[in-house]
């Protein structure tokens, strides 16, 4: 696995219990003698993507086919784990390099406390 790949993983629910199988995007290897990876979460309820900060995955999209997605997602940045490469079940496929460039400067505002949308 590597950054801008989609794996299949069980992502932890903000009550930090195990959550449901889904797809998430690596962002970022941990650095040192880990083989963990930042992940963001990817859903496919589109309505609920937050303005300036998720991305938007259409079917329409180049590559859409090669990240292995099987409907139109949202790359929820705001939806951070950092997970062992362990528990990745599956790889789906990879986004094309200008959407993980895309997440990545969306993941730089909201550290920055950049002014987005929020709900």
């Amino acid at each position: 696995m590597k950054v801008g790949d989609i794996a299949l993983v069980p992502f932890p629910t903000v009550e930090a219990t195990i959550g449901k199988l889904r797809p998430v995007l690596l962002v970022s290897a941990v650095p040192g003698g880990y083989d963990d990876f930042v992940v963001c979460m990817i859903s496919s309820r589109v309505h609920q993507a937050i303005p300036n900060v998720d991305v938007l995955v259409k079917a329409t999209d180049k590559g859409f086919a090669d990240a292995g997605l099987k409907v139109a997602s949202v790359i929820r940045v705001g939806r951070l784990a950092t997970l062992s490469s362990t528990v990745f079940q599956a790889r789906l496929g990879a986004v094309p390099e200008a959407t993980l460039k895309r997440v990545l400067a969306r993941a730089r505002a909201l550290f920055r406390h950049d002014p987005i949308s929020r709900p």
